[in-house]
């Protein structure tokens, strides 16, 4: 069988989540999804209150 005379790395895709920064001293949001979910609830509120 023929094997290639460089064999490249295989670089696999980031499966860990990324910490959100915030301020200088980099105090930190506990988690991006909950964030997230946190804006959606607004969101939502917001559309009660304007009805």
């Amino acid at each position: 069988m023929v094997t290639p005379l460089i064999k490249h790395k295989i670089v696999k895709k980031r499966t860990k989540t990324f910490k959100k920064y915030q301020s200088d001293r980099y105090k930190r949001i506990a988690n991006v999804r909950d964030r997230k979910r946190c804006e959606i609830f607004e969101w939502r509120r917001r559309a009660r209150r304007e009805r």
